[in-house]
């Protein structure tokens, strides 16, 4: 069962890159608060587009049909340890959390 703790989405930037902290050009938009759903195994959300050369760019590009690839930050809080089936094997450590 997939879980996910939405609790810091209210104000979740959206970025153009993992440079987060590299001004307001890496920040063209951000996410809306409570816009998250499911279609299948594919995470959507709401993004509002700043009125800012950075968002324009974004903008454009979703006008023109090109996809955005998306990368989600996630913290591991919690691990379960599964013992190997053989002996000799390597345990794996699954995150659950």
């Amino acid at each position: 069962m997939l879980t996910i703790d939405t609790s810091r989405m209210g104000a979740m930037p959206f970025l153009n890159s993992h440079a987060g902290y590299a001004g307001l050009d890496a920040r063209p938009g951000t996410v809306v608060p409570a816009s998250l759903r499911f279609e299948g195994k594919t995470a959507l959300v709401r993004v509002r587009l700043g009125r800012t050369e950075s968002g324009d760019r974004v903008l454009r590009d979703l006008q023109d049909g090109h996809k955005l690839a998306v990368s989600i930050g996630y913290k591991i809080t919690e691990t379960q340890r599964i013992e190997p089936a053989q002996a000799g094997g390597v345990p794996v450590l699954r995150a659950i959390r």
